[in-house]
């Protein structure tokens, strides 16, 4: 008696097994994924975003269908890092769906002249994430001086100690 395979093109996606990719890399070249999914939905939903927003005139569901969208961001990533289903697809896919949506949605914001209010609140993220990024900056180079300096003590106090090591 001849048992029925399951096995086909597409079974680690509804099994959920990951698929080793010809470069030994798991899951890597699979499209089909639900993260890639619900980015392709995402980028779908745009042109209802700017329908409701310019034909309907609610800016409310609008920014509120904006938002939702925003959300499904985190919702792809979370899915496809924890299930095991990032693929090279979503890598290229997902950042140019974020963004589309985002030139899109402040772009239609502004349009509509909504944007008088918001703008000024976008700088303010914009000066502090600025702000945050120069931070790390300078932690990183003043980590990168501290490690030169310990280099170069222990090079020095080595050379003193004929042979001692700086190294716990």
């Amino acid at each position: 008696m001849r048992s029925k395979s399951t096995a086909g093109p597409y079974s680690s996606l509804v099994t959920g097994d990951a698929a080793v990719g010809n470069d030994g890399v798991v899951g890597e070249d699979r499209i089909l994924t639900v993260p890639n999914v619900i980015t392709v939905v995402r980028l779908l939903c745009v042109p209802i975003f700017l329908w409701l927003l310019f034909d309907q005139h609610k800016r409310a569901e609008a920014a509120f269908f904006l938002g939702a969208l925003g959300a499904t961001d985190f919702a792809d990533g979370y899915i496809a890092r924890h299930f095991n289903q990032v693929s090279t697809v979503g890598k290229i896919l997902d950042p140019t769906a974020d963004r589309i949506l985002l030139i899109v949605g402040v772009s239609a914001i502004l349009i509509d002249g909504a944007g008088e209010i918001q703008m000024p609140l976008l700088g303010a993220v914009h000066v502090g994430q600025s702000t945050i990024e120069e931070s790390r900056r300078r932690h990183a180079l003043a980590e990168r001086i501290v490690s030169q300096a310990a280099s170069a003590v222990c090079f020095f106090d080595t050379a003193v100690e004929d042979g001692a090591s700086c190294r716990p």
